[in-house]
């Protein structure tokens, strides 16, 4: 009953590998362990109790914070492999992945390397973000150690922007991460047509109302990342806040944005 309760749990949260065991995170849990860090009884899940204590020892050696099994946790504790190898069986399949097949990315320090196995063990976080002078919801997923992938919707502000996004990470510290970031996507902007008048002569009114225009948009810069956890404990629910500055373009007939922007968000991290 325990252990089904555990995986009820995890996949409410949708943030363990609940869909099966995995050698590597039962090893995880053992080296954790006899460092000291409280990671449970090892069971190959990865729990709310084990990405505590990865999350703690990440903070503690200068890691990437995200409570999660990437390869730079597996060197830090000397587990062997370079890289993350995963076993992971269900009724239905079994995943592995091992030094022999790995993708471009993984060779810039990934983690998984693996968008929908990526999703399945919740290494992703949503949010609110701002960015003058749109703001609006992101989603985000952790490709690897040192991509994360975004999805960008801010219809609210002076115009709206719907953007996918790219971060690379340049440095992890113990209180906080530094990225640089690609973008681009498109932008609408809604406009007055004009005044309208009455005309006696139809009986209707002309003119006026509203035009909608849509153009592409880019732009890039750095931002920095840290965790709410890091000075308010663990026992904080797992947000992120960033700031970033950097470039942005997007023109319009009427109105035109393009140079230097800046912006922010908070972000929950599952």
């Amino acid at each position: 009953m325990k252990k089904v309760g555990k995986i009820v749990f995890s996949l409410f949260i949708l943030n363990s590998l609940a869909w099966g065991y995995s050698e590597t995170v039962y090893n995880v849990q053992k080296h954790l362990s006899e460092r000291g860090y409280n990671a449970g009884t090892p069971d190959g899940q990865l729990g709310r109790g084990t990405s505590k204590a990865i999350t703690q020892f990440q903070k503690d050696n200068g890691l990437r914070v995200n409570g999660r099994v990437t390869n730079e946790l597996i060197n830090a504790l000397g587990i062997g492999n370079s890289r993350v190898s995963h076993s992971v069986t269900n009724s239905t399949s079994t995943y592995k992945k091992n030094s022999n097949n790995t993708s471009f990315f993984d060779s810039l320090g990934a983690g998984n390397g693996n968008l929908s196995k990526s999703f399945k063990e919740g290494k992703y976080q949503v949010g609110f973000l701002a960015s003058y002078p749109t703001y609006g919801l992101s989603f985000k997923i952790d490709y690897s150690d040192k991509i994360t992938l975004e999805a960008i919707a801010a219809p609210f502000g002076t115009f709206s922007i719907y953007s996918a996004k790219v971060n690379y990470y340049l440095t992890k510290q113990n209180k906080y991460n530094t990225y640089a970031y690609a973008t681009g996507g498109v932008g609408r902007y809604e406009y007055l047509g004009g005044v309208g008048a009455w005309d006696w002569k139809t009986g209707e009114y002309k003119g006026g109302g509203s035009e909608t225009e849509t153009v592409p948009m880019f732009g890039g810069g750095i931002g920095i990342e840290w965790s709410w956890q890091t000075f308010l404990g663990n026992d904080f629910p797992n947000l992120y806040s960033t700031v970033e500055i950097g470039y942005a373009n997007v023109s319009f007939d009427n109105y035109n944005f393009g140079g230097f922007s800046s912006g922010g968000g908070i972000y929950y991290k599952f």
